[in-house]
């Protein structure tokens, strides 16, 4: 849980820095991922849980085709669907977008009152890497926490 966590720190944090997630950080959160579901207490449905993060990673497919969302956040939000499981996806894919208004609404303060820009924000690229960390740790974490 620790690694997986870190990952999504990483991931969020080049997410900031340069518009891109790592697809080493994706594809190390897919092979945490038989670790995390062989030592779920009571185990976990993680056949269940694969075909929903195929499902996701077709549909985002589609999105990233129609230049809807970008490829990293595609295949980010796919790998953390495994962990949040068919019981946590839709609160993961719910934070998740709250999280991503809050930082559309953020960087377009940020953007306006810091004085830093004063075009449109149309076309702006938002680090959705952040939200994705923010709604896997709400689905993932907190659940555990209660």
């Amino acid at each position: 849980a620790a690694a997986f966590a870190g990952l999504l720190v990483w991931a969020a944090m080049c997410d900031v820095a340069r518009l891109r997630i790592p697809n080493s950080a994706c594809l190390a959160i897919v092979g945490l991922f038989p670790v995390f579901a062989a030592t779920a207490p009571g185990g976990f449905p993680w056949l269940l849980a694969g075909v929903i993060s195929a499902a996701l990673l077709i549909l985002g497919l589609i999105a990233f085709s129609h230049g809807l969302m970008g490829g990293g956040d595609v295949k980010l939000m796919s790998a953390v669907a495994l962990w949040a499981g068919p019981e946590r996806v839709l609160d993961f894919l719910f934070a998740t977008a709250l999280a991503g208004g809050a930082l559309a609404v953020l960087m377009t303060a940020w953007l306006r009152f810091a004085l830093l820009d004063h075009g449109p924000m149309i076309g702006r690229k938002l680090p959705y890497g952040v939200a994705i960390g923010i709604g896997a740790a709400l689905a993932v974490f907190v659940p555990f926490a209660v």
